[in-house]
């Protein structure tokens, strides 16, 4: 009986699929802005201010012999040079959109300034507070 209801079990996540029922694209897009989290908390790390560009972030990672950025972040919308996890100071960063990937059938990945990854539909993004990349002088 025991081995039934675990089989059930695991039939029902299997047809799931990965991701808590996500599609593959949001699944893969949360995955490598989880990525992007690590990296740009890395360089703010060691640098101790954020990446003003993708440039410096790519630089950073191939001088330190880390493994690259995530395939997709031509895709991902990231206010480079913003404060991003233990910099970001605004009190409300598990709120607050850091980046985000594109739409995905309704569902847009995104990556919050406390560096936790989840979905929000297009019109919660448009309503959610987001983080701002610092105007150039």
């Amino acid at each position: 009986m025991r081995m039934a209801i675990f089989l059930g079990a695991v039939m029902v996540l299997t047809s799931l699929g990965c991701g808590a029922g996500h599609s593959e694209a949001v699944t893969r897009d949360m995955g490598q802005l989880k990525d992007l989290a690590r990296a740009y908390a890395a360089y703010q790390d060691a640098a101790g201010k954020p990446p003003a560009t993708l440039a410096d972030l790519i630089d950073y990672q191939t001088k330190s012999g880390r493994v690259g950025l995530p395939g997709g972040i031509g895709r991902m919308t990231v206010p480079w040079g913003a404060p991003f996890g233990s910099m970001y100071r605004e009190g409300d960063a598990d709120r607050t959109v850091f980046a985000h990937s594109s739409d995905s059938n309704g569902v847009i990945p995104v990556l919050m300034a406390d560096g936790s990854v989840t979905t929000l539909s297009q019109a919660e993004l448009d309503g959610a507070k987001k983080v701002a990349a610092p105007k150039l002088r």
